[in-house]
């Protein structure tokens, strides 16, 4: 998934020969590896290694952070 993961390409910009990218993720399914690893590294930075971590607390991490449908 990560070596799939690309950006959207701009239709009106972009020729054969010439590509142009608007800077966003492309939202087709492969963007989900990649935000699974950017994550994890964020998690891993801020010290939420779950070690010793019960259910509740994960629980109540994931609640405060996760980002609203």
């Amino acid at each position: 998934m990560l070596e799939a993961h690309h950006e959207k390409k701009n239709k009106q910009l972009s020729t054969e020969d010439k590509p142009v990218f608007t800077g966003v993720p492309d939202k087709d399914g492969t963007d989900h590896g990649f935000d699974m690893v950017r994550y994890a590294s964020m998690a891993v930075k801020k010290g939420f290694t779950g070690a010793g971590m019960t259910k509740e607390e994960a629980r109540e991490i994931w609640e405060r952070h996760k980002s609203p449908l």
